[in-house]
């Protein structure tokens, strides 16, 4: 297996640079491995890479960089097997997740226009109402057809999620957090896609 190792020169080109979850957790993040997102072939690839690093080299912590023209974005994954986030079921409340065209919350669909809408919802809702996250921290935004969509996709629903989040934390001065996971794992299975003709639910 070959791994596709990149490092960035965002720093020489100017751009704005962002960190997620956090940039406090990327000060703190040993022995990084930049990984460029528009070098990987399809998301399998993706997931055999990060399986990697997990099975054989423990040591490193793979980070994606996505570019657009006036900003980097570094991508530290959420990995749900190690302490960062903690063991158990996650909650069907915690979960966003994103396909190309719509996003899945509570077992209902909706269209990505309402990604601002429920990302916002859900990061400041710190438990209140039981159908949104407990905690940003605990909120996890999963693609949840990731084999169906091409790199290119997945770049640009990143990219649109990174551009609403960044929104949205400026608003809470930069005290959210946001956790992406890539991870081929079943915590929760998400329900079936939506049937041809189907009704998405309008968010007002």
């Amino acid at each position: 297996m070959i791994l596709i190792i990149t490092l960035s020169s965002c720093e020489k080109k100017g751009k704005s640079i962002f960190h997620y979850p956090t940039i406090q957790e990327f000060k703190n993040l040993k022995n990084k491995d930049t990984l460029s997102l528009n070098q990987f072939e399809n998301f399998k690839s993706i997931i055999d890479t990060l399986w990697y690093f997990k099975k054989h080299l423990k040591e490193k912590n793979p980070v994606f960089i996505i570019e657009n023209n006036d900003n980097c974005f570094y991508l530290k994954t959420v990995d749900l097997n190690s302490n960062c986030f903690g063991a158990g079921l996650i909650k069907f409340k915690n979960l966003i997740g994103i396909s190309k065209d719509s996003l899945i919350k509570q077992n209902k669909y909706y269209t990505i226009d309402s990604l601002s809408k429920i990302l916002k919802t859900d990061l400041s809702n710190n438990g209140i109402d039981n159908n949104f996250a407990d905690s940003p921290k605990k909120l996890i935004i999963r693609f949840s057809q990731p084999y169906r969509e091409s790199i290119k996709d997945l770049e640009s629903n990143l990219l649109l999620l990174f551009k609403t989040y960044n929104r949205i934390n400026k608003e809470y001065g930069d005290t959210l957090e946001l956790n992406i996971d890539f991870e081929e794992l079943s915590i929760m299975k998400p329900p079936p896609p939506p049937p041809i003709g189907f009704d998405y639910e309008n968010i007002e």
